[in-house]
């Protein structure tokens, strides 16, 4: 797996800024520097937008680098080395290209870290079902916990209600609106 990484958002400044979330054409690029490489097109008021091998955002990089493992803001471990991950890269892309007239760069914020997505707000048939696992857990808590001797049966399934309602919570808690 390869993360992308790039600097943070300015305004979309050039050679300063990330570019702003949306889609974008990439398409086949070589120099010297970079060998082969990748450019990104139709960025609103930015040009030579590259997806190259960098190791410091902050330092060297004024396009898109690859990582193995981002470690931190505009810094990686890089398993593979970038110019390595740049090699499978664009050996898919230009593999595409071969078939396609086009290839295309979504470029959204798919990573949230877990806290975020924890107090961003809920989807109204989220909570819906957050609340039916809440519900769950309690009406399992309460048979599990009941001082008198219950059949095995209705242990086991108060166990799975349990389970049940844990994830369902859970995971309700965490999604976000799609336009996030």
């Amino acid at each position: 797996m390869m993360y992308s990484i790039e600097l943070p958002w300015k305004d979309n400044l050039a050679q300063v800024s990330c570019i702003p979330e949306g889609k974008y054409e990439g398409i086949k690029r070589w120099n010297l520097k970079f060998n082969r490489h990748l450019q990104v097109m139709n960025v609103s008021k930015r040009e030579h937008i590259l997806i190259h091998p960098a190791n410091d955002a902050t330092h060297e990089l004024k396009a898109v680098s690859l990582w193995s493992l981002i470690t931190g803001a505009g810094k990686g471990i890089r398993f593979i080395p970038t110019a390595g991950g740049m090699k499978i890269l664009t050996s898919l892309v230009y593999g595409v290209l071969v078939q396609h007239d086009h290839v295309f760069i979504n470029k959204n914020q798919i990573l949230m870290n877990l806290f975020e997505r924890a107090v961003s707000p809920t989807p109204t048939f989220f909570q819906k079902l957050r609340n039916i696992g809440l519900m769950l857990t309690a009406i399992s808590a309460a048979i599990i916990s009941t001082p008198v001797a219950i059949p095995a049966v209705i242990t086991t399934i108060a166990g799975y209600l349990a389970v049940a309602g844990t994830v369902l919570s859970g995971v309700s808690q965490v999604t976000i609106p799609e336009d996030k």
